[in-house]
C-alpha cells in the first residue's frame, strides 16, 4: 500500500479520532498525541488494510483501544481546555451566552460521570453520528448490546438532568 492510498483512506478519519480522544481527555495536546499514536499503529498495520471491510470502524476501534490504554496506564487527570476549544453559535446577548456555556459545562460533567463504555457509545452515536452496526464493529459488541448500552446511557443522562432541574421543587 502506498502512502497516497493510506492517506486517502485514513486521513479523513483524523477528525473523528481527535474528537473521540478530546472527549475523554479535554486536552488538545493529549488528543493530538493519541491521534498521532493511532496513525502510527495503522501505518504499521497498513498491509492488512486492503482486507479490512470497514476501514473507518477498524481505525476508530484502534483509537478507542489506544484511549483505553492511555486511561488505564497513565491515570490521566483531565484538564480543561474549554476556553480554547468551545465553539458557540452566536448568542444575542450575554445571558444567552452564559446559559449556553452553563449547559455545555453541565453536559460535559454529566458525560464524564458516565461509565467509559457508555461514554464511548454515546460519543460514537450522538457526536459522530455513526450507525449502530458500525458502533457494534468498533466496540466489538453485539448490535443489541450497543442499542441497550446507548439507551441506558441516555436514560442516565436524562435522569441526571432531571435531578438538576428539579432541585428545590416539589
Amino acid at each position: 500500500m502506498t502512502q497516497t492510498e493510506f492517506l486517502t483512506m485514513v486521513s479523513p478519519l483524523q477528525g473523528k479520532m481527535y474528537r473521540l480522544a478530546f472527549s475523554f481527555f479535554r486536552n488538545e495536546d493529549e488528543a493530538k498525541d493519541i491521534v498521532q499514536d493511532v496513525l502510527i499503529k495503522i501505518w504499521e498495520k497498513r498491509e492488512s488494510l486492503p482486507q479490512v471491510e470497514n476501514v473507518e470502524a477498524w481505525c476508530i476501534r484502534i483509537a478507542k483501544n489506544t484511549i483505553l490504554d492511555r486511561l488505564k496506564h497513565n491515570s490521566y487527570r483531565r484538564t480543561s481546555d474549554m476556553a480554547k476549544h468551545n465553539e458557540h453559535p452566536a448568542a444575542t446577548d450575554l445571558q444567552e451566552l452564559t446559559e449556553m456555556k452553563d449547559f455545555i459545562h453541565t453536559m460535559r460533567r454529566i458525560m464524564n460521570e458516565l461509565p467509559e463504555k457508555y461514554r464511548f457509545l454515546i460519543h460514537l452515536r450522538e457526536i459522530e453520528g455513526l450507525p449502530y452496526n458500525e458502533i457494534s464493529e468498533i466496540m466489538e459488541l453485539r448490535i443489541e448490546t450497543v442499542k441497550v448500552g446507548i439507551s441506558r446511557a441516555r436514560h442516565m443522562i436524562r435522569k441526571k438532568l432531571k435531578n438538576l432541574h428539579s432541585y428545590g421543587q416539589r
